[in-house]
């Protein structure tokens, strides 16, 4: 056996010793003058992963124990702080669980946004799901952040903690929370891939986000995320199959690893997002999407052969209609 092996196969051993164990830290987190404990259990499954947190406040000897819950499918977790922690105590506590703290970057802000305004648009129509973010032009080059957390407050992002179910089993009767973490990890993004776009527009793509490029930046303008709508259970799966352009808008064609294919439309000017309503259209997984640009027209066509076919006019008058509802 090499140095190399015996060294693999001790960090194995060493992550599934401590992986479930409890893991604690002692300080003054929330500057009392009194010693607290931090006390850090992770678990988890095939599709998720958690870390149960229990806090002891050294002077008062209570108990506080709150959880962060992590869905494989989604690039962010949050978890409300208690507010006997403190705002130290958050950063310090923070440090520990989740490394580094930064301010919230275009990506994450873009789903924060989406996932805050989203609506499931009941019955027969031709749109199921909208949403809609701030568009935000940003100089040079796009990039993928690393991962980091930020601190957010309740007040400000209760559409978000609302609409993502905040943080799974914090006792409200029993802790008063005004902030919570957000922990970002973007690390499956998987880099930048580049199409051309409509004009001077050129599209990027990573295995779940959509930027576009021009003369004013490059815009966030999608990301695949299962924590917003339907998507892949893992995000080690690709999601983005192809991203076209019909005059300003961008048709996203997203897989989910159940054999479901989306198409989403996107207005990068108002920052309005759409999803069609497959069962309206009458079409299974959509298996092309073809842009006639000479007809301003989409034709759509599932594995069975089953077509539909709509128009920009109709694209337009779509999003009117949703978005002055």
């Amino acid at each position: 056996m090499n140095k190399l092996t015996i060294c693999l196969f001790s960090f194995l051993l060493l992550s599934i010793s401590t992986y479930g164990q409890p893991q604690s830290r002692k300080r003054d987190f929330n500057k009392d003058g009194v010693i607290d404990q931090v006390t850090i259990v992770e678990d988890g499954g095939p599709a998720f992963s958690s870390k149960e947190i229990q806090y002891f406040d050294g002077k008062t000897k209570k108990e506080y124990d709150f959880s962060m819950f992590y869905s494989f499918g989604s690039f962010f977790g949050i978890c409300n702080i208690p507010d006997v922690i403190g705002s130290s105590g958050s950063e310090s506590i923070g440090e520990i669980l989740f490394s580094r703290k930064d301010t919230i970057d275009a990506s994450l802000n873009w789903l924060i946004e989406a996932c805050s305004n989203k609506v499931g648009l009941k019955g027969s129509q031709l749109v199921d799901f909208s949403t809609k973010y701030t568009p935000a032009w940003i100089p040079g080059e796009p990039k993928i952040p690393q991962g980091y957390y930020a601190i957010l407050s309740n007040y400000k992002y209760e559409k978000l903690l609302k609409n993502t179910e905040g943080s799974p089993g914090f006792d409200f009767n029993k802790m008063k929370s005004a902030s919570f973490w957000i922990d970002y990890n973007p690390h499956n993004h998987k880099g930048f891939r580049i199409t051309k776009g409509e004009g001077e527009n050129r599209i990027y793509t990573t295995s779940h986000g959509v930027v576009i490029k021009n003369n004013k930046g490059y815009s966030w303008v999608f990301v695949n995320d299962n924590r917003l709508f339907d998507a892949n259970d893992k995000l080690r799966w690709p999601s983005i199959d192809e991203v076209q352009m019909i005059r300003e808008f961008l048709l996203v064609k997203q897989s989910i690893n159940t054999g479901d294919v989306n198409l989403f439309i996107i207005d990068p000017v108002s920052g309005f997002v759409i999803r069609l309503n497959k069962d309206f259209i009458g079409l299974g997984p959509i298996a092309k999407v073809i842009v006639n640009e000479e007809k301003e027209r989409v034709e759509l066509s599932d594995s069975s052969g089953k077509n539909y076919s709509f128009t920009l006019k109709v694209i337009m008058e779509t999003f009117h209609k949703v978005f002055s509802l």
